[in-house]
């Protein structure tokens, strides 16, 4: 065959070696032998089968089962001297070299340079490939450069997709605001707000943020047309005399000579301040509304009114007679309409214009702990009551008299119209109306839960909200929202009824998104997401639109309670 270069060759020498009197299975062998083929080994003169024995590095022999005493191990074997031997130099002619050889370009003479040297030519290369078997097992590449088509690396790896990470770290953000009362505030790449404040919103369209419960929806206060006269003796009050909130010219002032003392806060609702009478006296010891000009929303006719407050007993003393919380007429001892407890007998004092009612129901109700509601209500037919504490205490029919007090100065609040009979009493807001807040034929009616302020909610049909706009780290081409929602009547069609646009370039062009569910967020607030949205006008003033639609006050309220923007 043919030649295939230097190669060792081997001289032999025949070893032999008894072993007796062994209980073991392993033998050191005077010799190392090449291999396990090399070997004849026999025991008490039978041939042991190869699978009998075996070799360990480097001349042990380890027999399958140890020996007894009286065997004898006999191995015959050939040892290799390991001499090797070299050609001769110019000994090897081309008949000696195989033909699958490799020769260094070295070595080789009488080809053309270029096939020696310039390896980058695909044109010395016949098929201008190498076949595989024809490159190492290990290519190094560290010194080169390689280009490989965009499409031979993403064949074999999956797209990384973030949008699921984002959405979790966004909704984390926003449980962590809610959870710590944060107002708006930014990550990295992302606006997180639940409305703490308003320092996130910029432009509010027939929408308000409810700063109680912190969202943000198409409810808004409007001025309350059936509020006559409202002294809120709220932050604007800080003092004694404390005009009408309603701008119509009523004043309640302090009766010169009185005790009375007003303070600014400890009312019936934080924040509300309150009249105290102090100690009651048999006169002269009060409030009293006056009317800087004549007052004509004070003229009820033969129509609805409801006059309204808050009171607790101040608990400095009882006063002997009636002790009034408020007594209003439209001259004296004329078309009185008034409420009074009386301190030293079993009996209570309630006037309906020419109608009283004597009895004892609110007497030991007016307590010094806390602020009660009362209120005296007519309807338009003429029923009549006074109600106090979600209870109705009296009530009566027929009260169809023309109640004009427009321009009289008969009412007085914490003592009797005629200057008399001071209440031992607190007094926190007063709200005179031109409707009966509460129905006088019910034995029962909800007291109100929040201070007045001269509005009332309504529910417009549309309306929309942008937040501020945001400063990006770099250019802006797409982007993604999270937002927290509420059905608090009915049920939102998302990209109708709650519809999100996300601008990239402080809102001069929006880009409307089409919302998916994300689940729930907490009880009764569900999630809305959207992710990549490709903006049509990149920037780096991230802002977003909010829009309500089809909303119908009890029917069809939304309300969003946070949102986070993703850019």
């Amino acid at each position: 065959m043919p030649y295939l270069g230097s190669a060792q060759q081997k001289a032999s020498e025949i070893r032999r070696q008894t072993i007796t009197g062994s209980t073991s299975a392993t033998h050191t062998l005077n010799w190392t032998p090449p291999s396990e083929a090399s070997l004849i080994v026999t025991i008490n003169g039978v041939t042991q089968h190869d699978s009998a024995y075996s070799i360990t590095a480097p001349n042990s022999l380890v027999l399958s089962a140890a020996l007894v005493a009286t065997d004898e191990l006999e191995i015959t074997g050939i040892n290799d001297t390991g001499q090797t031997i070299t050609p001769a130099a110019g000994s090897v002619i081309d008949s000696h070299i195989s033909a699958g050889a490799a020769i260094a370009t070295s070595k080789i003479t009488g080809l053309a340079a270029s096939a020696t040297t310039d390896t980058t030519s695909a044109s010395n290369i016949s098929s201008g490939t190498l076949a595989t078997a024809r490159l190492g097992s290990t290519i190094d590449l560290s010194a080169a450069t390689v280009t490989l088509p965009s499409a031979s690396v993403t064949a074999h790896v999956t797209a990384f997709d973030d949008k699921n990470l984002r959405n979790d770290i966004a909704t984390l953000a926003l449980h962590s605001a809610i959870a710590d009362n944060k107002a708006a505030y930014n990550l990295s790449n992302a606006f997180i707000d639940q409305f703490e404040d308003d320092t996130g919103i910029d432009v509010e369209t027939t929408t308000d943020r409810n700063g109680t419960g912190e969202f943000v929806s198409s409810v808004t206060a409007v001025t309350d047309t059936d509020t006559k006269v409202l002294f809120a003796m709220d932050s604007g009050d800080t003092s004694a005399p404390i005009d009408c909130k309603m701008g119509t010219g009523a004043t309640l002032t302090i009766r010169s000579g009185s005790t009375a003392t007003y303070s600014s806060t400890g009312g019936a609702f934080s924040g509300i301040g309150y009249f105290s009478n102090g100690a009651p006296t048999a006169s002269n010891n009060g409030l009293e509304m006056r009317n800087n000009s004549t007052l004509a929303a004070m003229d009820f006719g033969t129509g609805a009114f409801c006059l309204e407050g808050w009171v607790r007993n101040n608990a400095l003393s009882d006063y002997a007679g009636h002790s009034y919380v408020f007594d209003f007429a439209s001259a004296s001892e004329t078309n009185r309409v008034s409420a009074a407890q009386h301190g030293g007998a079993s009996t209570d004092y309630m006037g309906a214009f020419s109608g009283f009612t004597v009895g004892d129901n609110l007497k030991g109700l007016i307590i010094p702990t806390t602020f009660r509601h009362f209120a005296w209500c007519r309807d338009g037919s003429g029923n009549s009551a006074f109600m106090f504490n979600g209870s109705r205490l009296y009530n009566g029919t027929g009260a169809s008299q023309d109640w004009d007090l427009s321009a009289t100065n008969y009412k007085y609040i914490l003592m009797r119209h005629s200057a008399a009979d001071s209440g031992n009493f607190d007094i926190s807001q007063f709200r005179i109306s031109d409707a009966a807040r509460y129905t006088p034929t019910s034995s029962s009616y909800t007291v109100p839960a929040a201070a007045w302020d001269g509005t009332i909610s309504s529910v417009s049909a549309t309306g929309n909200f942008t937040s501020t706009s945001q400063t990006a780290q770099s250019t802006v081409s797409t982007m993604g929202a999270v937002i927290l929602y509420k059905n608090n009547a009915g049920t939102a069609s998302l990209n109708n009824d709650l519809v999100c646009q996300l601008s990239a370039d402080g809102g001069s062009n929006y880009t409307t998104a089409t919302l998916e569910a994300g689940g729930t967020f907490s009880s009764g607030v569900s999630i809305a997401k959207v992710n990549g949205l490709s903006i049509g006008t990149s920037g780096t003033a991230p802002k977003y639109k909010i829009s309500f639609a089809n909303q119908v006050a009890s029917t069809k309220e939304t309300q969003v309670h946070g949102v986070a923007l993703l850019y």
